[in-house]
């Protein structure tokens, strides 16, 4: 029988399948629309049983792995596959080739980690396992524009967003498995929690100085990266040049007093956030925030209301265009020290502000936006990746400098460098400052491919 290079998708048969659940059809679908098809699917080319058909002997092709891609390529309008783009057959994975070989693995692994049966601990070590073989057959993601030859066809590397598409769940989900597949690499003793959520409140003060202390020699960070400074930014701040930066993003105390109030369900560290002491360091954030920040340009603060008045007096004191109308961060979750008298406080808000004329990158954005909190909190005020890459994404591009004032864990960078940009990192807790300065290495090195 002569195997054919083009075949139609209609003629795929799809025989009955354990899976029934297939996930996000249409974020796969818009991903292979834009990114082009990762991972081919598999098919095998057989003979119907006479036994079981009229039609004896005629030559039938069937699916092997990969229905949730065949069932995305449906939903485009795709009528034809192309063998080598869209599909492979069986046989062609039993060569000696080695790539071939880990695309074999590939697909085995991506069937196995969308099994329900699967424990927790087996489901994230499975996605970093998955994640770590695709990137040796295509590469990792790279920084900056796309080429235009790239635009009309799929961009080189393999990240976190195409894994979660290939999964058929969101880039949040993606990364905070493959987080926690990190600290599990680590800190091995969180395997032993029974669940994802459980493990992540393991990971205590005690389990960072762990992290930091198996780190034999303390290495500089790769400062065509990031910088990363441990103090106030007050006594630091005067390292950075006029006008070098891009964005200013920076998630103030809410002065609330929060040293008096119970710790966070989640979260292991808290600080001290007084009122007066932040209202003492408005006029000097406004004034160095003002000084490194490139005309033309944005800043975020995210900020408490008891200092509103205060904040905004000082940003329009020394020079910043203010937006008096909050951008406010929709949360999942809510929290109030008084929930018979008061409502729980469900969202955050922050002012965005301008420095001379600039333009957003992504126009016509709305002043909210929906992400869920952080699940894994080093202290109170932690905010999501995706939350941050928003801001990054709307007012930068790539290569561009985003600082943070009062960085916590590290949150901002981690964003900034997963878009391809830099960043410059204050922080003043030393505990704090040693977990950040390790995610922002982390963060370089998996981008190096190191």
């Amino acid at each position: 029988m002569k195997i054919p290079q083009v075949i139609q998708i209609q003629d795929i048969v799809i025989q009955s399948r354990i899976r029934k659940d297939l996930g996000d059809i249409l974020g796969l679908a818009n991903s292979i629309k834009e990114n082009g098809l990762i991972e081919p699917i598999v098919l095998t080319h057989d003979y119907y049983n006479p036994e079981e058909t009229a039609t004896d002997g005629l030559p039938y092709i069937k699916l092997v792995a990969g229905e949730r891609r065949l069932t995305a390529m449906k939903s485009l309008g795709m009528t034809e596959l192309t063998h080598a783009t869209h599909y492979i057959w069986r046989s062609e994975l039993e060569s000696d080739d080695p790539k071939k070989r880990l695309l074999f693995s590939a697909i085995e692994m991506e069937e196995n980690v969308r099994r329900k049966d699967l424990s927790w601990q087996e489901q994230v070590e499975g996605k970093a396992k998955l994640l770590k073989i695709m990137q040796e057959i295509y590469g990792f993601p790279t920084q900056g524009r796309p080429s235009e030859t790239q635009k009309s066809g799929s961009m080189p590397g393999f990240g976190i967003n195409k894994l979660a598409a290939m999964l058929g769940e969101s880039n949040v989900n993606t990364s905070a498995d493959l987080e926690l597949a990190s600290l599990i690499a680590k800190v091995p003793s969180l395997k032993n929690e029974p669940t994802r959520e459980d493990a992540r409140r393991k990971f205590t003060s005690e389990a960072i100085k762990v992290l930091v202390s198996m780190k034999s020699t303390p290495k500089p960070i790769d400062e065509s990266f990031a910088s990363i400074y441990q103090g106030s930014f007050l006594d630091n701040i005067k390292s950075v040049p006029n006008e070098s930066v891009d964005l200013i993003y920076t998630d103030l105390p809410y002065g609330v007093n929060l040293d008096v109030m119970d710790k966070h369900q989640n979260s292991e560290y808290n600080y001290k956030d007084s009122r007066g002491s932040i209202i003492t360091i408005l006029e000097a954030l406004a004034l160095e925030s003002y000084r490194i920040l490139k005309n033309d340009r944005f800043a975020v603060f995210w900020f408490g209301f008891n200092y509103y008045t205060e904040l905004l007096s000082a940003l329009t004191l020394y020079g910043f265009e203010v937006n008096p109308v909050p951008f406010v961060w929709l949360k999942n979750t809510g929290s109030t020290q008084l929930p018979l008298l008061l409502y729980a406080n469900s969202y955050e808000q922050a002012l965005v502000v301008r420095k001379g004329v600039p333009r957003f990158i992504r126009p016509g954005q709305k002043n909210s936006a929906v992400f869920p909190s952080e699940t894994s909190k080093l202290h109170i005020a932690q905010q999501p990746v995706q939350l941050v890459k928003k801001f990054i994404e709307d007012m930068t591009l790539p290569d561009g400098v985003v600082c943070d004032l009062m960085c916590g864990s590290g949150t901002t960078g981690v964003a900034a460098l997963e878009l391809g940009r830099k960043t410059i990192l204050f922080e003043q807790d030393k505990a704090i400052y040693d977990y950040a300065k390790m995610r922002i290495e982390d963060t370089i090195k998996r981008i190096k491919g190191a």
